[in-house]
């Protein structure tokens, strides 16, 4: 190969792959930003600090993390993971900030707002656990009630994510002040991800509580983590609703807002200053100093249908995708395998005063960041291969997922906040299930079993009709002379609460709106915009 330099338009050009290495790595330091080529966001640039955090073991870990669980043995192409979406909100959380800069310059957005902004979106997840919800969500609290006797654990990911953010600072020698962040700024990212509300926020004064919602908006529920998963988990699945959210991204604007959670200070007609009539509004016919309203991101009160059409979404994924039957029947699988595998699976975590040989079962990662990441969803391979015969019954349970013998879904039923099902104890519907199965194994009728069940008198007959579609098989006739009754362990309830964001409560009526055109309630006497609720009854809605 000749090794002549090859000249073009007067710029030297290397002849070796390493120096062009080299000069595109002097190009990424001294720009302070890296490119990563995403699916959804296309091009997505990293600064300096963000790409500082990604290039370490712990978030590394994400990218061993699937997004949706176990949703990809029924969806099969959701095998994204959480370290794109991490990248993807982070990306998302400085457009909205930098778009609030750009367009009001008055609110003194600063470099170091956008920052902790944008590394809060990227650090948000890291305190998940294997197949995401189903570890913090599902087996953490059914192994802390059932072995440790702890019914007050209330661990979640997010606590796990600030442990985890603190740790990779510390173990990856990352000092914060380098970047020009203060160990305020640091309080201000924590506070992010954990949902921090109110009084107790220390990070930034009252007058930029607006920033807390942008990752994690603890007021609606609208915020970039969910715009970015929706958008991503859509797409991979291959189930498409509406999936357009850009002008949530370009409109949202920072005004003076009806307050949500905190009660409204009104002004008698006594207290008005008649020459200073630009400092009030009002607010439910009554005067409201402006200055004591909370600073809010709100949008023109065109985006009302698209902010419905949004929460909309989340509950059509959590109802086609994330509770699908399938999908619920492999968490269970997987629940039962990895209890089943906690007591005899080691992970290799910190030495400490109360765990001097540095191992922690699967179940007591949670209390040490160095355990936690070594921990993913490869843990069911390493269940698997492990040829301990006390692991069998794990692994009899994984190998029937992979030949899809799942667990068997009995069946469902939808009720109510008013129901009385709603007071009935798990247990108790165990109970009765059992109960049947007994019942139908001694060969009495559907009409017995509802007789003894419903008026605990077997003299009396019921009519079936009355109680709609039959609780039992068509083939109710059948002997089942042969069968064994149900015990408890063979069965598992769950109560799925599907809902638009905030369980039984609008979240639209959550968000705050402005309007060009109704200068005489959605703005002040400055004409200036004040951020206000929406009245349900001016917009179509299946929400609460």
């Amino acid at each position: 190969i000749n090794s002549t330099p090859i000249k073009t338009n007067n710029i030297r050009l290397p002849t070796t792959p390493g120096q062009i290495l080299n000069k595109s790595n002097d190009l990424l330091s001294k720009k302070g930003e890296t490119i990563f080529n995403d699916n959804i966001h296309q091009h997505i640039r990293l600064d300096v600090l963000s790409r500082k955090i990604v290039d370490t073991p712990e978030f590394q870990r994400l990218s061993k993390l699937k997004q949706l669980g176990v949703c990809n043995y029924v969806f099969r192409g959701a095998v994204h993971t959480r370290f794109e979406h991490s990248i993807g909100v982070a990306h998302l959380a400085e457009r909205v900030v930098n778009v609030l800069r750009d367009n009001q310059p008055e609110l003194e957005i600063t470099n170091s707002d956008v920052l902790c902004v944008k590394i809060a979106g990227l650090c948000h997840d890291l305190g998940h656990g294997p197949f995401s919800h189903l570890y913090d969500g599902v087996f953490i609290k059914r192994m802390h009630q059932k072995y440790y006797n702890n019914n007050e654990i209330h661990w979640h990911h997010e606590e796990g994510s600030i442990q985890m953010f603190r740790h990779i600072l510390s173990n990856n020698n990352i000092h914060l002040d380098d970047y020009g962040l203060s160990a305020t700024d640091q309080v201000f990212i924590e506070e992010i991800i954990g949902g921090v509300e109110g009084s107790d926020r220390k990070g930034r004064d009252i007058r930029k509580h607006y920033l807390y919602d942008i990752v994690n908006n603890t007021r609606s529920g609208l915020d970039v983590d969910k715009l970015d998963y929706y958008q991503r988990d859509m797409k991979n699945s291959n189930v498409t609703f509406n999936n357009n959210f850009e002008r949530i991204i370009q409109l949202g604007r920072v005004v003076p807002s009806e307050p949500i959670n905190e009660p409204v200070k009104y002004i008698s007609l006594t207290e008005l200053q008649p020459l200073q009539m630009d400092r009030y509004t009002m607010i439910n016919n009554q005067y409201v100093e402006i200055s004591s309203l909370p600073l809010m991101i709100c949008y023109p009160e065109k985006l009302v249908t698209e902010a419905v059409d949004l929460f909309r979404v989340r509950f059509n994924m959590h109802r086609v995708v994330y509770t699908h039957n399938a999908v619920k029947q492999i968490e269970f699988m997987i629940t039962d395998a990895l209890e089943l595998a906690d007591p005899f699976i080691q992970i290799l975590g910190s030495k400490t005063d109360r765990n001097p040989e540095g191992l922690y079962k699967i179940s007591e990662c949670i209390y040490d960041m160095t355990a936690l990441s070594h921990l993913n969803d490869s843990i069911i391979d390493i269940i698997l291969y492990d040829r301990r015969p006390e692991l069998e019954p794990a692994q009899m349970i994984i190998n029937r997922i992979f030949t899809r013998q799942l667990y068997v879904c009995l069946g469902k039923t939808s009720y109510d906040r008013n129901s009385v099902i709603h007071t009935i104890s798990d247990e108790t519907i165990e109970n009765e299930i059992i109960t049947i199965s007994n019942y139908i194994i001694q060969g009495l009728t559907e009409n017995k079993i509802l007789n003894i069940l419903l008026c605990n008198d077997a003299d009396d007959q019921i009519d079936n009709d009355e109680y709609g579609d039959s609780m039992f098989s068509q083939q109710s006739h059948y002997s089942y002379k042969n069968y064994q009754p149900l015990v408890k362990n063979d069965l598992l309830v769950e109560r799925m609460h599907l809902h638009y964001g905030l369980k039984d409560k609008n979240p639209v009526d959550r968000m705050r709106f402005y309007s060009k055109n109704k200068s005489n309630y959605y703005k002040n006497f400055l004409n200036e915009y004040i951020g206000r609720k929406i009245n349900e009854t001016t917009y179509e809605t299946s929400l609460p």
